[in-house]
């Protein structure tokens, strides 16, 4: 049976983003009522943002926290919104929380798809620290870094990794400022095992980060 003006009806209002279908295209709904796409229909006078929030601060982030937003596009504008809820789990792989935030879009300024930075507030910030992205052993218990004692000796000391900037990471516990570690460990270094400190590299302290 062919049909012709056929209505669909969305269960809310919003703006089409996206089309998968035009004029005169045959729409098969499938046996299992599961058809292909015809749009995607996306409400935009409140978006949703989406922030991977570190470990170290996920205790921090709590439902109904008050945060700001910024985009690149907007450079002077800010926008309020608060956090909506989170997954409440912490991914092994990039050892973040899932946080869902909703802004409200009155104006339609915000645009689906586009990147931000999410500001939030919190109460204790955390002093965190920079090392070279080579300096870090990923263990089976957990990240370490080869810290030079001052006998010159090896210690092994697990740390926890915040931000991934590429050629350095951020460390927000498990380090100090003062400690000296190994720049390029090999993989056979052990506690205690002798070192002769030809380079010195001190861990640097990071600038207050911004929570975003």
């Amino acid at each position: 049976m062919q049909q012709s003006y056929e209505r669909v009806a969305a269960p809310f209002s919003g703006v089409v983003t996206e089309r998968r279908t035009d004029i005169g295209d045959l729409i098969n709904a499938g046996n299992s009522g599961t058809g292909a796409e015809l749009f995607r229909l996306s409400r935009i006078d409140v978006m949703r943002i989406f922030v991977s929030v570190p470990e170290v601060y996920s205790q921090q982030v709590s439902t109904g926290m008050n945060v700001t937003v910024q985009v690149t596009e907007l450079p002077n504008q800010t926008f309020d919104g608060k956090v909506a809820r989170s997954n409440h789990f912490i991914d092994p792989a990039t050892r973040t929380l899932m946080v869902e935030v909703d802004v409200p879009n009155p104006k339609s300024k915000l645009l689906p798809g586009a990147y931000g930075q999410v500001h939030f507030k919190l109460a204790s910030p955390t002093r965190s620290l920079i090392v070279p992205s080579g300096s870090i052993l990923f263990q089976s218990a957990g990240p370490e870094v080869a810290v030079v004692t001052a006998k010159s000796t090896v210690e092994l000391r697990k740390v926890v990794i915040g931000r991934d900037f590429g050629n350095t990471l951020e460390i927000t516990n498990g380090l100090s400022s003062q400690d000296s570690i190994v720049a390029g460990p090999p993989d056979y270094l052990v506690n205690g095992m002798p070192v002769s400190v030809q380079g010195h590299t001190e861990v640097q302290p990071a600038a207050t980060p911004k929570r975003s």
